[in-house]
């Protein structure tokens, strides 16, 4: 069996594919908003607590803010970032095959085995795919349709 999908590498691709990856995909977001929450309270206690003047709570409460806030922050950098490489705006195409993942652009071209996929993802928009080495690969739903996303489900569960 054998699916192909063809991506552009747009702003919405990237904004989606950020999106996903930091709600459903990031093992630090959960730690960050603890980090965030914790350090705002402890702000707020010494503005409160402390009598002589410090900028330590105000250095914590903009910490915490941060750690809270990141995504929004980080979102536009990152984004801004990929649309400026040389592959920004540019087509790839991804063929899921029985023998593995091939991907190729205009700058690229790769192929993963199944024994080379480490971990397979699914969001509600779309299928996050980690190769033992390099970066992941996203797949949006609307682009790849719910064949290819079973397809890849049926090699994660058929692997591991």
């Amino acid at each position: 069996m054998e699916y192909s999908v063809n991506l552009t590498l747009d702003r919405a691709y990237f904004s989606e594919a950020f999106d996903q990856s930091i709600r459903y995909a990031s093992k630090w977001r959960k730690a960050e908003r603890i980090i965030g929450t914790v350090f705002l309270a402890f702000g707020i206690v010494f503005l409160f607590e402390v009598k002589e003047q410090s900028v330590l709570p105000v250095v914590l409460i903009l910490f915490g803010l941060y750690e809270l806030f990141s995504p929004l922050i980080k979102k536009p950098l990152w984004v801004g970032r990929q649309l400026k490489a040389k592959a920004a705006d540019s087509n790839v195409q991804i063929v899921l095959s029985d023998s593995g993942i091939t991907t190729s652009g205009i700058y690229s071209k790769s192929e993963i085995t199944w024994e080379g996929v480490e971990r397979i993802l699914q969001t509600p928009k779309g299928v996050f795919v980690w190769p033992q080495k390099g970066m992941h690969i996203y797949l949006p739903k609307a682009v790849a349709g719910e064949d290819v996303v079973g397809f890849l489900l049926e090699k994660k569960s058929s692997s591991g």
